[in-house]
């Protein structure tokens, strides 16, 4: 960690900007409600499926298609 540090103090101004502004644009990405709308997604997903399950024994049906990387798609999702 030492290492990472030094390398930290060496950065140019420039470099550090830009990892600043990479930073900031993941944690704008990623943030606490999109995590909370992924889980409310997941969680009907997963009643979704034991309701089919529980409604056909065998076990013969077919599985949703999954999501494009765990990421939100549209506007209204973002509003879970």
């Amino acid at each position: 960690m030492a290492e990472a540090f030094l390398q930290a103090l060496r950065m140019s101004p420039a470099e550090q900007r830009d990892r600043m502004q990479l930073m900031r644009d993941l944690v704008c990405e990623r943030n606490v409600y999109r995590w909370a709308a992924q889980m409310l997604l997941d969680a009907a997903r997963l009643r979704q499926r034991q309701r089919i399950a529980s409604a056909n024994p065998a076990g013969d049906y077919r599985r949703p298609p999954p999501y494009p990387c765990g990421r939100l798609t549209s506007e209204r999702q973002l509003r879970l």
